[in-house]
């Protein structure tokens, strides 16, 4: 009678109980005390790094500033008038990272003499402040070059806006928006719209 009592008392333990038993067991026939101490210890550090590598990118993905261009703003982008657009070369793209490099504290780009951090190099979830004070965080495969060019569409853009409601509303606020506008030029096609209102 006792020992049925202490089978069925035995029964009634919780599964997970008899597991963490079994493993115990199991890890003794091959590790000793101390050493299964120091095993469970690492097992618990690399855990705890883990998760905290985790929360670190989940707050990183939440945390992180929108891209320069939208996907609703490239649409508009790419619906914009040949006339009005322009054409972005290497000489826009070389003179803006130029000034992104200098904003953002590196050398000037090709200026070995320069004492400074090599603007070739910017590490991805570094921040990045553009010319307008805008900040974005650095993604992998970004370089000045590639940010340059798609920040230059987002001021052409701009430029178009002003220009098209200037055309279509002639607002009160023209001389406000042809000041934003002159601040926002880059290139000669944006030099020669702005000579029809200046």
């Amino acid at each position: 009678m006792v020992t049925t009592a202490k089978v069925s008392s035995l029964s009634r333990l919780p599964k997970f109980l008899n597991y963490t038993n079994f493993l115990k067991f199991a890890l003794r026939q091959f590790f000793s005390l101390k050493q299964l101490r120091i095993l469970i210890g690492i097992i618990i550090s690399i855990a705890i790094i883990l998760t905290t590598f985790l929360v670190i990118n989940k707050n990183k993905k939440y945390l992180m500033p929108p891209q320069i261009l939208t996907q609703l703003q490239i649409d508009e982008y790419n619906l914009m008038p040949q006339s009005y657009r322009t054409e972005i070369t290497e000489r826009h793209i070389f003179l803006y990272a130029n000034e992104l490099a200098k904003i953002n504290g590196f050398r000037e780009i090709n200026n070995l003499r320069e004492v400074g951090r090599n603007p070739n190099w910017i590490l991805p979830n570094a921040e990045l402040v553009l010319s307008d004070g805008q900040k974005i965080i650095v993604k992998r495969g970004d370089s000045l070059w590639s940010i340059s060019r798609e920040k230059l569409m987002d001021i052409d853009l701009q430029f178009y806006k002003i220009i098209h409601k200037i055309e279509t509303e002639n607002p009160p606020n023209k001389k406000e928006l042809l000041e934003k506008a002159t601040q926002l030029q880059f290139s000669e096609n944006h030099r020669n719209i702005l000579k029809k209102y200046l």
